[in-house]
């Protein structure tokens, strides 16, 4: 997967508070997120909330398979179990 700008040290909450958002954090684990939740749903707005994820090998590529027999075989297994 090719990282972003964002990826590094590019501080997105930093250019938020700079062009006039009233509230901006950054949050990077889930009990980062956990904490900030109240304060996100809180905060008077404009608010900019950067939260990052980790990037995970998904087991179907990136973009969904478009086969409409893989769709439907993948479908049928996921309602009645592996054949």
């Amino acid at each position: 997967m090719q990282l972003t700008y964002t990826a590094g040290n590019l501080d997105l909450p930093a250019m938020a508070l700079a062009a006039g958002f009233a509230s901006a954090a950054a949050v990077s684990s889930d009990n980062e997120f956990k904490a900030a939740l109240p304060a996100i749903r809180s905060a008077k707005g404009p608010g900019f909330w950067s939260i990052k994820i980790r990037a995970e090998d998904n087991p179907i590529g990136v973009m969904p398979p478009n086969d409409g027999v893989t769709l439907k075989d993948r479908f049928r297994a996921a309602l009645l179990g592996a054949a």
